[in-house]
């Protein structure tokens, strides 16, 4: 993600998932029908950001994690379905909703009809999803003296500098997009799973 004149931006989402769920990305509509999108593989906003090296000082020490919490609701990315529920991912995203009081509980009674509803035991999902629940954002070992690049030599020459996006980066991104548009990423990304399997069975032996 280069300069950006802000006077030719439409629209911008910050996570844009029109390429399916397990490519979200940055995007960016400007005037005569451009249009921009990458994602943390290549954009400067999104890789700073998953890299956890620009992110906010009570990020890596949030009070708000855990099983026990104030809120009616805990509402987060639901990853992996396959090994919670036996399901086929369509890559249309899934969402973990933990009711937490009587309150959320009549909620939830009164619109689980309009959704795809799948009720799974606390206990079954922490295994898998329990990360972003349970542990603040690592702090990047790069995180103050990024800031201090920022300063002096700017955000693009820091970010080529601490987290250099290389050319791989841009094929494998142009890979995924591809794949993802013409609907064959799920079945690429279960055969990755499978021959990473196949080869970790193997080291073993």
């Amino acid at each position: 993600m280069g300069v950006h004149n802000i006077k030719n931006i439409k629209k911008i989402n910050f996570r844009d998932k029109c390429f399916g769920y397990q490519l979200s990305g940055m995007s960016i509509d400007y005037t005569g029908n451009k249009k921009y999108f990458a994602t943390a593989r290549t954009d400067i906003m999104l890789k700073t950001f998953f890299s956890h090296i620009a992110l906010r000082w009570s990020c890596y020490k949030c009070n708000f994690k855990g099983i026990k919490r104030c809120s009616d609701f805990t509402i987060y990315d639901a990853w992996h379905v396959e090994n919670i529920l036996g399901i086929k991912d369509d890559d249309k995203g899934y969402t973990n909703v933990i009711v937490r009081s009587n309150k959320a509980e009549i909620i939830m009674n009164e619109i689980k009809e309009q959704l795809y509803f799948y009720p799974v035991l606390l206990q079954k999902i922490i295994p898998v999803n329990g990360g972003m629940l349970m542990h603040s954002a690592e702090k990047h070992k790069y995180r103050d003296v990024f800031y201090k690049s920022m300063n002096e030599i700017g955000i693009k020459n820091s970010v080529n500098k601490f987290l250099k996006i290389k050319p791989t980066d841009l094929i494998i991104e142009k890979v995924k997009i591809f794949s993802s548009f013409f609907g064959i990423a799920p079945s690429i990304s279960r055969l990755r799973k499978r021959i990473r399997k196949n080869y970790t069975e193997g080291s073993k032996k």
